[in-house]
């Protein structure tokens, strides 16, 4: 089981974090005091499903603050940083120090953690909680800025060498190697502009420090991430739709409106090769800051039968603000945690299943599609597979939360609220074809120009691999209520606020 565990931990970064090489410069800046109680104490226990409580992983803050942390190191990965502490022992300080590691989202959330001591394979030991608590103490000293970053690798005091012959001295005994200041100088700190310019300096020179991103917009500071944001918006403001807006437009009449919307609709960019390089800008989908951006004002797969059930002439409100005003939105439920975190394992286990099936099969991540002759349609799959036999097959991943500790899967499916699977006049279990999911699949297959597509439902006791076929018929049923719809009702919202 401890095995098991580990390596579903590691499977989170895709290598085991006492392989990774890291470093002082590269950990996260955004680890605080309410993550670390959420890891210790409120999340569940992977063993045994309760609560944490971890009291000892709370205390060990005392342990950072009496500089048992020796270390920390970092390395960012593409979605999550790891975090490589080094420990003291608490009684055995002659000892070599303890390695903790910790893997840590992108937003501050703390995903998993383990150690080599006796109770690392719990996640909750103390020397964990003391690397996290020494992050906690990087972020408030680094971006309140109390030191410059030039400070970042020696911002602790580390234990002196002869820890046994110090550990019990009175402040007044101890040798600090030079001769205590009674009165120190004035030290005036350095103003926001003199920061800006260190940092376009360094900017210019190729260098990178883990705060630019706090200080851009201060003076005359552009941070690169964002000058390349910038440059990406520049090139490719006309495939934004949320630029169709025009205050200027609600002064017209509703004949010029119409002819308005009209030409609009008509000269709506298509250039392929633009629209191939928005499919990699969004490779990451949800973590890809142009990923919102795309998507807005655009029918996507996983609201396309909303789109075609919906009545032109009184269209649905929620339906609208879903499209037009697409939003990022940190909230998460737990069905959404539990999805998010295992689509990668299930698409390595769907890919495992079917690679004997195909000829030179690639598995590939997929960002936004969107449709070169329909270019208000837009389509992401969960991946794509590419073979020699096929061509190109896209893949949709569920994993429903419903499955997570349910031994009989199939019942908890069928019993769901909004069921997407049915049993069949055989006996056998198929996808529902009147449900979204199904709508959703189809419409990547064609806008995907694949041969198929996997519909894969995955739980750790029992997995399904359903075939969807091309339905060209159905697919322009579909494509041709979704053009009425944003021709009559999202176009003229996008450029008019209708």
């Amino acid at each position: 089981e401890a095995r098991r565990r580990y390596a579903d931990k590691v499977r989170i970064c895709g290598k085991d974090p006492y392989s990774i090489s890291t470093t002082p410069m590269d950990v996260p800046l955004n680890v605080n005091f309410a993550a670390i109680y959420n890891y210790m104490v409120v999340e569940p226990n992977p063993f045994t499903g309760a609560a944490k409580d971890s009291a000892k992983g709370m205390e060990a803050n005392l342990w950072f603050q009496q500089g048992w942390v020796k270390q920390v190191t970092g390395k960012k990965l593409v979605n999550v940083f790891v975090v490589r502490g080094k420990v003291l022992h608490s009684f055995s300080l002659r000892e070599r120090p303890l390695n903790p590691w910790v893997i840590i989202d992108h937003d501050g959330r703390i995903l998993s953690a383990h150690c080599d001591c006796a109770i690392g394979l719990l996640e909750t030991c103390s020397h964990v909680g003391a690397t996290l608590f020494a992050l906690d103490d990087i972020r408030q000293k680094f971006l309140d800025k109390k030191i410059s970053v030039t400070d970042l690798p020696a911002y602790w005091n580390k234990p002196p060498a002869n820890v046994q012959s110090n550990l019990y001295k009175k402040i007044k005994d101890i040798s600090f190697g030079r001769k205590i200041k009674r009165i120190w100088e004035p030290v005036l700190p350095p103003t926001q502009d003199k920061y800006a310019n260190l940092l376009i300096n360094l900017q210019d020179k190729g260098v990178q420090v883990a705060a630019m991103h706090s200080f851009c917009g201060v003076g005359c500071f552009t941070c690169t991430s964002c000058e390349e944001a910038n440059r990406l918006q520049n090139e490719f403001r006309d495939y934004d739709l949320r630029n169709l807006f025009d205050r200027s437009y609600r002064s017209m009449t509703q004949p010029e409106l119409n002819a308005l919307t009209q030409s609009a609709y008509n000269s709506m960019v298509k250039d392929a090769e633009k629209l191939l390089r928005i499919t990699e800008l969004t490779a990451s989908q949800d973590q890809s800051i142009h990923w919102s951006v795309f998507r807005t004002g655009r029918i996507t797969a996983s609201v396309l039968r909303e789109s075609c059930h919906t009545k032109i002439s009184n269209p649905s409100i929620s339906l609208i603000r879903k499209i037009c005003y697409n939003k990022d939105s940190s909230f998460q439920t737990a069905s959404m945690r539990y999805g998010k975190q295992n689509e990668s394992r299930a698409y390595e286990q769907l890919y495992n299943s079917i690679v004997d099936c195909h000829c030179n099969a690639v598995k590939l991540q997929c960002g936004l599609i969107i449709s070169a002759d329909y270019p208000f349609l837009g389509a992401s799959p969960d991946g794509i597979i590419t073979c020699d036999c096929h061509g190109k097959i896209t893949v949709e991943i569920k994993c429903p939360y419903a499955g997570k500790n349910n031994e009989d899967f199939t019942e908890a499916l069928l019993k769901m609220s909004d069921p997407y699977v049915i049993r069949t006049e055989d006996g056998n279990i198929g996808l529902n074809p009147n449900h979204k999911y199904f709508y959703q699949a189809l419409m990547q297959i064609h806008l995907g120009n694949a041969s198929f597509g996997y519909f894969y439902i995955w739980s750790p006791q029992k997995q399904y691999i359903f075939k969807i076929k091309r339905n060209d018929a159905f697919w322009e049923v579909c494509r041709e209520r979704a053009s009425v719809l944003f021709q009559r009702v999202l176009l003229p919202e996008l450029m008019y606020k209708a």
